[in-house]
């Protein structure tokens, strides 16, 4: 994915972001962390998104993730995965609750100021040695779904005095497939 975003038409996204919402089987208002679920457990809570999003994926789906920034804080910057891993490409990102005013921002970052770790409840992912020497690229307020590069540094930060819950859905990790949104999902209609 050449661009740092592009949107995505999805039918019905009024009632897809209350799926979303209400298949959180916990009390997300606690700090700032992520969480996975299941697709068999998606599918239960989500029928409709689910449908949708199956109908159209060409490729197996890797992870089902909620990423829940609180009030008044910040998704330190990193580029998802590294390493030993591959560098996740992009994800499809849906606004699911009070991600208006929040802003995801993506930096430039020299290659010696990053570092591969693993931060505790997150998948492993490159991180700025020092955020200072970071040059935001742009922002963008993340209110409508989109796919979102994730090689880039980017980062997530919430001025508003509520949680903000966004959910992301990745396809499999590999250093051959899945390295463009057309190898992992129908794109007809989708832009």
């Amino acid at each position: 994915m050449n661009e740092l975003y592009k949107y995505v038409n999805i039918p019905n996204l009024g009632a897809i972001q209350e799926e979303l919402l209400h298949s959180i089987d916990h009390n997300y208002e606690t700090n700032t962390h992520a969480f996975s679920y299941p697709p068999h457990y998606m599918q239960q809570t989500c029928p409709k998104f689910m449908l949708w999003l199956q109908l159209r994926c060409k490729l197996p789906i890797r992870v089902l993730r909620f990423y829940v920034t609180s009030p008044y804080d910040t998704l330190l910057p990193h580029i998802d995965g590294g390493g030993k891993d591959p560098v996740v490409p992009f994800g499809l990102n849906i606004p699911v609750y009070n991600c208006k005013n929040t802003l995801m921002t993506w930096y430039t970052c020299d290659d010696n100021n990053k570092i591969n770790d693993t931060p505790a409840g997150y998948y492993g992912g490159t991180h700025p040695k020092d955020i200072s020497q970071l040059r935001p690229i742009e922002s963008l307020e993340l209110i409508r779904p989109c796919f979102t590069n994730n090689s880039v540094m980017h980062g997530v930060t919430n001025p508003n005095n509520t949680y903000r819950v966004m959910f992301t859905v990745r396809w499999i990790l590999s250093h051959k497939l899945g390295r463009t949104i057309e190898d992992c999902i129908r794109t007809d209609g989708l832009f």
